[in-house]
């Protein structure tokens, strides 16, 4: 689980706002996702772009808001207990429509026409959404959405 710096870190209480955390801080977050993302194996985000994008400024802001909202739920909401037993049943309603949009997108195909980091994050959606499938369908065949022998994409990079 990622590791709790908000007791010994300036700015990092709940009642700081996103603008006061300094460059330490985010940094902390980014690498906190990272290791907890790669634990779970549904990492969407490749860790060298972000953190490159992060260094030279060019990072969107507001994906960098919901990776750090991430590791926040993490540290004080997933990991303290408080999740909802009702979330479980949100994923296995909104996951078949996931399952689903993959194949209506197109995204279980390989695309040369796209720059290779928009191929790498196609293929970390596709196979993100394919392991909480397989996960939430419990081994049972005919409880998955997601067919194997329908995606022809490559496995993500590391």
């Amino acid at each position: 689980m990622p590791r709790d710096t908000s007791s010994g870190d300036p700015g990092t209480t709940s009642s700081t706002t996103f603008e006061e955390l300094d460059r330490r801080t985010i940094r902390g977050y980014l690498d906190d996702y990272f290791e907890e993302s790669s634990r779970s194996t549904v990492s969407v985000l490749h860790k060298a772009t972000i953190l490159t994008d992060w260094t030279r400024g060019t990072l969107d802001p507001t994906l960098l808001r919901i990776i750090v909202t991430t590791v926040q739920y993490w540290r004080h909401g997933y990991a303290g207990g408080s999740a909802e037993a009702g979330d479980n049943i949100e994923v296995w309603n909104l996951l078949p429509i996931a399952s689903r949009m993959i194949f209506t997108l197109g995204l279980n195909q390989e695309k040369e026409n796209f720059s290779p980091v928009t191929q790498e994050c196609r293929r970390r959606l596709v196979w993100s959404i394919f392991h909480l499938d397989r996960k939430f369908s419990g081994g049972l065949e005919d409880l998955a959405v997601c067919p194997p022998e329908r995606i022809h994409i490559r496995l993500p990079s590391d």
